[in-house]
């Protein structure tokens, strides 16, 4: 049977913080064998836990001291609070005879391990606590992690929602004729201000695609002086024909008050839609 149990600091102090080396002797009355080997009993890893130490299976070893019978145990704080140990069995084999000394440290018990001469268990201050960090610190560290990815989130995704998506010029260009094809759409015909805003507007889709896909100042160009330097850029006589009646049937209406019918929207925008298609410069895949 057990006789005794003292803890010791394996640092010589008398302070015991969470993550310590500490040394347990366990005085014990069954005679002394040398070269005896003790094992806790039902485990086979390298560490146990044990209340508020995890013991180092390997550590253990059994000597003989002015006439007593000791067992040293190593483990290391891993709780804080009041020190207790067990219940565990530490087994001796020697010649296939199996003893047990049954260790078992709960409070209240004459047996519990406990802090004498005034020894106490320091609360730890630190943020990470030499030996690990306990639950709370880790729940709390857990929570703030969770907050800040949440914030990320939030805030990429919202930077992508106001991401301003680049259009080259044929794409910029597409998609303001789609947006014309309205005009087509209505039931009634077409009011004064109705036909004069889309021809201004197909005008205008036309002269900011040429300016922006062939580097062409036109600001104060006519059109006639618009079409022979587009000309110079083209090689196509047919597109620049094309062109040609497109912006004079847009001028018509606009300034001669010539009325525009709306069955003839889906006609100008596919002759537009062509002339852009055919004459867009891809920049991206010449620098390639």
């Amino acid at each position: 049977m057990i006789t005794g149990i003292i803890i010791k600091n394996t640092d010589g102090s008398n302070t015991f913080q969470i993550g310590d080396l500490v040394t347990l002797t366990i005085g014990s009355d069954i005679g002394y064998i040398e070269n005896e080997k003790w094992i806790v009993d039902g485990y086979e890893q390298k560490w146990i836990p044990s209340q508020s130490i995890l013991v180092d299976n390997s550590s253990i070893r059994s000597v003989h001291e002015n006439g007593l019978h000791k067992i040293y145990i190593q483990g290391v704080l891993h709780k804080s609070g009041p020190i207790n140990f067990g219940p565990l069995n530490i087994r001796r084999i020697e010649d296939n005879k199996i003893e047990y000394i049954e260790v078992e440290t709960n409070l209240g018990e004459a047996k519990n391990i406990s802090i004498s001469e005034g020894e106490k268990i320091q609360p730890y201050t630190s943020l990470i606590p030499r030996g690990g960090i306990d639950y709370y610190t880790l729940s709390a560290l857990l929570l703030a992690l969770l907050i800040f990815a949440v914030f990320l989130i939030r805030f990429f995704k919202k930077k992508e929602t106001n991401k301003v998506e680049v259009l080259n010029p044929k794409q910029s260009a597409l998609k303001s004729l789609q947006e014309l094809q309205k005009y087509s759409r209505v039931d009634t015909p077409l009011a004064s201000n109705s036909w004069k805003d889309f021809s201004y507007s197909l005008v205008k889709i036309i002269k900011v695609f040429v300016r922006q896909n062939f580097n062409l100042s036109i600001e104060d160009l006519t059109d006639k002086e618009f079409i022979e330097k587009l000309g110079a850029e083209i090689n196509n006589e047919n597109q620049i024909s094309k062109l040609e009646n497109i912006l004079t049937r847009l001028n018509g209406v606009r300034f001669g008050q010539e009325p525009l019918n709306k069955s003839e929207i889906p006609q100008l925008i596919i002759e537009t839609r062509s002339f852009i298609e055919s004459t867009f410069i891809d920049k991206d895949k010449r620098k390639k």
